[in-house]
C-alpha cells in the first residue's frame, strides 16, 4: 500500500493521458484520487467473489483481459480489449534441428494445480523419460512430499528450479512439453516459450491454453475429465488416458510430420505471440483512448 500511495502522489503532480494499472485490484482503493481513471490489466484469474464486489463499486474502470477465457469469469466488466501476452523471440533462436534429448518436459512449479503427478504417471505408464524443472513454494510442500514418492529416477528426473536462460535449451531439447493443469491460467508464458523453441504442447484444455495451442498443429489438447468437456479435440480420451494417447501420437509421428509440427510451433508464436505484437496492441489502444 505504501508503494501505491507513492504512485498516487506522483500521479497528482503531473498530467497523464493514460494510467495503466498492473498492480492488481488494491490500486482501485485509490482510483478516486487520480485522473484519468486507471485501466486495469488482469494477470490472475477473474473468478473470486471479492473481486466482483470490488469491481462493482468501480464501474467506470476499464479493463484489459489477457484472454477470452479470462473474460468469462466476469463478462459484465467494461473491457477495452483482449491483449495476449507476448515473448521476446530474440531470446529464442530459431532452429530446425530435431531435439537432442527427445524426452518429455515439465516446467514451472510443483503444485497440484500444475499437475506434476499426472505428468509423471503418464510418462511412467508409457515408459517415456520425463525431465522436470520446477520450483517448490512453501505452500506446496505437502504436495511436493507426495510428488517425491512418484520420482523413480528411471523414467522421471527432477532437476529442481533452473535459471531462466537454461530453460530455453531445456525446452528446445524436449520432444514435447506436458501441461496437465487444473486451473484457469489467463495467459501462461511457458507454452509460448516452448512453442518458440519449436517444442509442441500436450496440455489439458484449461484456461487460455485452447487460445494458445492449435490442436493437432502445435500440439494436442485434452479434456481434463468427462465432466469438463471443453472442446472436440483430436484426442478423444480424457484425463491421464488422454495424455498418454497424445504422447503416443507425438512419439509415433513420422520424422517429417513431427518436424512440420515444430515449424508450426515457431511460426505460430512469430505470427501471434511476440512482445512486439503485444506492445503494438497496447499502443493502438492508448492512441484510441487519447483521441476519444
Amino acid at each position: 500500500l505504501l508503494s501505491i500511495a507513492k504512485i498516487i502522489s506522483l500521479l497528482k503532480n503531473k498530467k497523464y493521458d493514460v494510467i495503466n494499472n498492473h498492480a492488481g485490484w488494491s490500486f482501485l482503493f485509490f482510483a478516486d484520487f487520480v485522473n484519468p481513471k486507471p485501466i486495469m490489466v488482469h494477470h490472475a484469474p477473474l473468478n473470486q467473489q471479492y473481486q466482483r464486489l470490488i469491481f462493482k463499486k468501480h464501474k467506470t474502470i476499464r479493463h484489459i483481459a489477457l484472454s477470452n477465457n479470462q473474460r468469462r469469469g466476469f463478462p459484465e466488466l467494461n473491457y477495452l480489449a483482449t491483449i495476449y501476452n507476448g515473448i521476446d523471440l530474440n531470446y529464442y533462436p530459431k532452429t530446425e534441428e530435431k531435439p537432442q534429448a527427445n524426452n518429455l518436459a515439465f516446467l514451472g512449479r510443483i503444485s497440484e494445480k500444475k499437475g506434476a503427478i499426472e505428468a509423471v504417471i503418464a510418462a511412467q505408464k508409457l515408459k517415456k523419460h520425463l525431465t522436470i524443472a520446477a520450483r517448490v513454494n512453501a505452500d506446496d510442500e505437502e504436495y511436493f512430499h507426495k510428488f517425491k514418492g512418484y520420482v523413480d529416477n528411471n523414467y522421471v528426473t527432477f532437476l529442481g528450479e533452473i535459471p531462466h536462460l537454461k530453460t530455453i535449451q531445456f525446452l528446445t531439447n524436449a520432444r514435447a512439453l506436458i501441461m496437465p493443469v487444473s486451473y484457469e491460467d489467463p495467459c501462461p508464458l511457458v507454452p509460448l516459450e516452448s512453442m518458440a523453441t519449436g517444442t509442441p504442447i500436450i496440455a489439458y484444455s484449461m484456461g487460455a491454453l485452447p487460445e494458445q495451442v492449435i490442436d493437432g498443429k502445435t500440439g494436442f489438447l485434452i479434456n481434463r475429465s468427462q465432466n469438463d468437456i471443453r472442446g472436440d479435440w483430436i484426442i478423444k480420451k480424457t484425463g491421464i488416458d488422454g495424455l498418454c494417447e497424445a504422447i503416443k501420437r507425438i512419439y509415433s509421428m513420422p520424422e517429417e510430420e513431427y518436424r512440420q509440427m515444430r515449424l508450426n510451433c515457431r511460426k505460430h508464436i512469430e505470427d501471434h505471440f511476440t512482445v512486439k505484437r503485444m506492445v503494438d496492441e497496447y499502443e493502438k489502444m492508448y492512441q484510441k483512448i487519447c483521441k476519444n
